[in-house]
């Protein structure tokens, strides 16, 4: 099967959106972006053996490397726009790249971001996923904008995924722990919440 072959088939209609001008088929995606405007971008690499192993679903493959990236647009209180996938392979795996595609498609629709151009080329397996946001002009987040007083929150639950990725690794042993608790834990692993509105209510 082809690069195009691939494309077409598991990623092709995942670049609708309502800012996408020109998408997937074309030397390059073309976007809408508002006027008065700062465009924000994220890159994100996810490596096999560094962040996901051989016996992980690529659906949560697919879907905890665009939350992962989408993270980043909402500490910076970005208002998502698109993404690009650069994907490695050694070989084309169909039953993989399905599952791929549909942990994808799950992200890109959850946090608005179309899937509007990358590469696909042969290699040790990795994916590396490019997020656009925008934001109104002055009012990006930014790590520097913290001051000494100000007050440190946390959204969510400190240690979730952590404790699903020893549960994963099967180091959770002689802990009682019920199988709801379980589920949860290792969801929170596969299917990180990036939290989007949180960041531009922030701005």
């Amino acid at each position: 099967m082809s690069e195009f072959d691939v494309i077409a088939r598991y990623f092709s209609s995942l670049g609708a959106g309502r800012r996408v001008e020109l998408s997937v088929g074309d030397d390059a995606a073309a976007l809408s972006v508002p006027p008065d405007s700062e465009l924000i971008v994220s890159t994100d690499s996810s490596v096999l053996g560094t962040h996901f192993t051989d016996d992980t679903f690529s659906e949560h493959v697919g879907y905890k490397a665009v939350a992962s990236a989408a993270s980043d647009l909402a500490a910076m209180g970005a208002e998502p726009l698109a993404m690009t996938l650069g994907l490695t392979m050694p070989s084309v795996d169909d039953l993989w790249l399905h599952g791929l595609s549909q942990g994808l498609a799950q992200a890109c629709r959850h946090y608005a971001l179309p899937l509007v151009g990358g590469d696909t080329t042969r290699g040790p397996l990795a994916l590396t996923v490019t997020v656009m946001g925008f934001c109104p002009r002055g009012q990006k987040l930014l790590r520097s904008g913290a001051h000494v007083g100000d007050r440190v929150c946390v959204s969510g639950t400190l240690g979730d995924a952590a404790f699903g990725l020893s549960l994963v690794q099967g180091k959770h042993r002689g802990i009682d722990i019920d199988f709801d608790a379980q589920e949860y834990l290792v969801n929170r692993l596969s299917f990180p919440l990036a939290r989007i509105d949180l960041g531009i209510a922030l701005r």
